[in-house]
């Protein structure tokens, strides 16, 4: 094999090996709120991509009161690196209710998985949530 082509192939190995996963895109959530008795939820999540691995999220969740939905839409801004999502997140109507999430991204499954608080609080909520 010569120089030129050895080179070609580190080179083009090397960068699918960097490459991050694309998690770009609207996913079906279901979790346990432990603010809520540990009910279960469920819930949609969208993520759009805004450059240098930062990301815009909408998290939009069922509870089971249709009367306050509005109360349960939270956005957010996340960092992605080594296939974890780091989110700050904000209800929509209460902005007093503030909290962070950690996602871990498995390509194979196509799904995102992590554990979620709110500020200033101690009970800690978890959920996946799988790519449509």
């Amino acid at each position: 094999m010569s120089n030129k082509k050895l080179i070609a192939l580190l080179v083009l190995g090397s960068s699918a090996v960097f490459a991050e996963a694309s998690i770009e895109g609207t996913y079906k959530c279901n979790g346990i709120d432990p603010y809520l008795n540990n009910k279960a939820y469920t819930g949609k999540l969208v993520v759009k991509a805004q450059g240098n691995n930062v990301y815009h999220t909408i998290m939009d969740y069922d509870e089971g009161d249709k009367k306050s939905h509005d109360s349960f839409i939270y956005i957010g801004v996340g960092l992605f690196n080594n296939n974890v999502l780091s989110i700050g997140f904000q209800n929509k109507l209460d902005m007093s209710s503030v909290g962070m999430q950690n996602y871990t991204y498995t390509a194979t499954k196509n799904q995102l998985q992590g554990n979620w608080v709110y500020l200033e609080k101690n009970k800690v909520g978890h959920e996946t949530c799988v790519k449509q």
